[in-house]
């Protein structure tokens, strides 16, 4: 019940400091959906014009099947592409091991036609290996 009160307060007052447009929902699609919008934004202000961005950092691969694809595709219209991860998190993967889009071991291959696309490369290895 605190954290109802404490964290839109919070944010609240980091909005209103200037510090940038926050919001008070930190489920874990919601911080997906923030990552993307801020590679979307440091794109826009870079300047870059692509059909395909290739970015890395969030831990979270995708576009994923099930991903709405407004969410993968920057203002200018580029569609972004997240690496993934090779570090195993176990507050990020949970329970979910191979299931989660933050299992580690994928790469994105990118070729002269075509867009990219993620390959999870470790997925023939069992998985005690892989969470420790």
């Amino acid at each position: 019940a605190l954290e109802r009160v404490l964290i839109p307060g919070a944010v609240g007052a980091i909005n209103l400091a200037g510090l940038g447009q926050f919001r008070p929902d930190l489920s874990g699609a919601e911080l997906r959906r923030a990552g993307l919008r801020a590679i979307g934004e440091a794109v826009s202000r870079l300047g870059v014009e692509a059909n395909h961005i290739v970015f890395g950092h969030t831990h979270r691969q995708g576009p994923l099947r099930g991903d709405a694809p407004h969410e993968w595709t920057t203002p200018s219209g580029a569609t972004l592409h997240n690496t993934g991860s090779w570090v195993t998190e176990p507050w990020l993967v949970r329970g979910d091991g191979r299931a989660s889009p933050y299992w580690p071991g994928n790469v994105t291959i990118v070729e002269d036609v075509g867009p990219p696309r993620l390959e999870r490369v470790l997925d023939t290895l069992p998985d005690s290996p892989l969470r420790q």
